[in-house]
C-alpha cells in the first residue's frame, strides 16, 4: 500500500485558509491587571461621552436630560401632598386611632418590619406609582397612612432635599430598603402642625448623630445637591457662595442650608413615623412599586 505523501492540502484537496489575526481594535483582553489607567483628562472626555449619548437617548424619549448643575444653597416647603406629609391636613386628628372597616382597634401606635411593609400593595386608585394623585393632595389613604408605625432598620443614608426635608434611607433584615422623612420643624414649613414637638426632637437626633460631623467643604456639587467631594473623580465645581459652615443651620437659618447627600455608619434604630405613600421618582432607598415610607417621622431612639 503506497503512502501518501503530506500535500498540505485540507480535506478538500484545497490548501487550507489562513485566518488572518483579529485587529487589535477587536480583541478581548484577557487579563484587566495589563490595562493601563487612562489620564484623567481621558476619563473626563469619556465621561462626559457617556453622558451625552445617555441624555440623547432621554431627549429621544423627550424625558428632561439629567445635568451636572450647581447645588442650591436654600431649601423651601414643598408642594406635592404637602398638608399630608406635615401633619396639616383635615384627616390628621384619625391618625393613629385605629379604626378598621369602621371598628375601632385602640389608639396606638403598630409595630411592624421594613419588609412587612415595603410588602403592602399600593392602593388602585393610587397607582402607577409614578403618577400624580390631586383627589389626596389633603387627603389620607386608609390604612396606611393613618397609622402611626414603628419599625427597627438602619439608617444607611442621610439626606437634606430642597423641600426642607431629611430623607433617611432605612434598611431591613433582609437589606430591602424605604425612605423615612423628617420635615424642617418651623412653621414656615410645617405651619401649625400638631407633631412639630415630636419632628423637632428627631429632627436634633440627626443633627446630632449623623449630621453635627460633616463639614460642608468636603462635598462637592453634582445634580442639585452637595455630595462628598469622594463622589466627584475630577475637578468638582466649585462650592456655592455663602456655603454654611455646617449642615445644622443657626436658629431661623434653615433656608440657607444647601441640600446634600452622604452615606452614614449604618446605625441601628427604631423610628416610629406615619406612614404614607410617596410618588416613585427613583429616589435614594424608595421602595419600589408601592412608595410606602414614614412620612412624617415622629421619633427616633438609637438601640
Amino acid at each position: 500500500m503506497a503512502i501518501k505523501k503530506p500535500t498540505g492540502k485540507g480535506p478538500t484537496g484545497k490548501h487550507p485558509v489562513k485566518k488572518s489575526p483579529a485587529p487589535a481594535s477587536t480583541r478581548a483582553f484577557t487579563d484587566v491587571n495589563a490595562l493601563p489607567v487612562v489620564r484623567p483628562a481621558v476619563a473626563a472626555k469619556i465621561l462626559a461621552a457617556a453622558v451625552q449619548i445617555g441624555n440623547a437617548a432621554r431627549a429621544a424619549l423627550q424625558e428632561p436630560p439629567l445635568q451636572f448643575v450647581t447645588a442650591e444653597a436654600t431649601t423651601k416647603p414643598g408642594v406635592e401632598r404637602w398638608p399630608v406629609k406635615t401633619g396639616q391636613d383635615p384627616d390628621t386628628g384619625l391618625v393613629g386611632k385605629n379604626i378598621v372597616s369602621g371598628k375601632s382597634l385602640g389608639a396606638g401606635i403598630v409595630p411592624a418590619t421594613v419588609e412587612e411593609l415595603i410588602a403592602i400593595n399600593r392602593p388602585p386608585d393610587m397607582r402607577p406609582a409614578t403618577g400624580d394623585f390631586p383627589a389626596y393632595q389633603s387627603k389620607r389613604r386608609e390604612t396606611v397612612e393613618l397609622t402611626v408605625w414603628q419599625v427597627d432598620a438602619e439608617i444607611t443614608v442621610v439626606k437634606l432635599e430642597a423641600d426642607g426635608d431629611y430623607h433617611l434611607v432605612i434598611a431591613g433584615a433582609t437589606g430591602d430598603t424605604m425612605i423615612a422623612e423628617v420635615p424642617t420643624p418651623t412653621a414656615q414649613f410645617i405651619g401649625n402642625s400638631p407633631w412639630m414637638a415630636n419632628i423637632k426632637a428627631a429632627r436634633a437626633l440627626i443633627d446630632n448623630t449623623f449630621v453635627k460631623q460633616l463639614d460642608p467643604r468636603d462635598f462637592a456639587p453634582v445634580n442639585g445637591k452637595l455630595v462628598p467631594r469622594e463622589s466627584v473623580s475630577g475637578r468638582p465645581q466649585a462650592l456655592p457662595k455663602g456655603l454654611p459652615e455646617s449642615f445644622v443651620p443657626q436658629p431661623g437659618m434653615e433656608t440657607a442650608v444647601p441640600a446634600f447627600q452622604t452615606k452614614v455608619t449604618p446605625t441601628k434604630v427604631r423610628i416610629t413615623g406615619v406612614g404614607f405613600f410617596d410618588a416613585d421618582h427613583g429616589q435614594t432607598g424608595v421602595a419600589h412599586l408601592s412608595g410606602i415610607e414614614l412620612h412624617p417621622t415622629l421619633k427616633i431612639e438609637l438601640l
